[in-house]
């Protein structure tokens, strides 16, 4: 599995969890476009978890949540 192949993995499983049906597809296109930028020294276990970070906190209003540095 690569990188991006994990990283999409852990995320669609991690917002599955949320149990929150509603926004996910759309947080899920999110993370395919996000995993095309994942930096080649970024820890998956970092990158992970400041997506999901960032999309727990859509899922839960939030508008605009900070994203990290290194997602454009």
């Amino acid at each position: 599995m690569t990188k991006q192949e994990q990283f999409l993995w852990v995320v669609q499983t991690s917002l599955l969890a949320q149990q929150e049906p509603d926004g996910v597809t759309v947080l899920m296109l999110e993370a395919v476009k996000v995993s095309e930028q994942l930096p080649p020294d970024k820890a998956l276990q970092e990158a992970v978890s400041e997506f999901c970070d960032w999309a727990v906190a859509r899922l839960h209003g939030e508008d605009e949540p900070e994203k990290p540095n290194w997602w454009f």
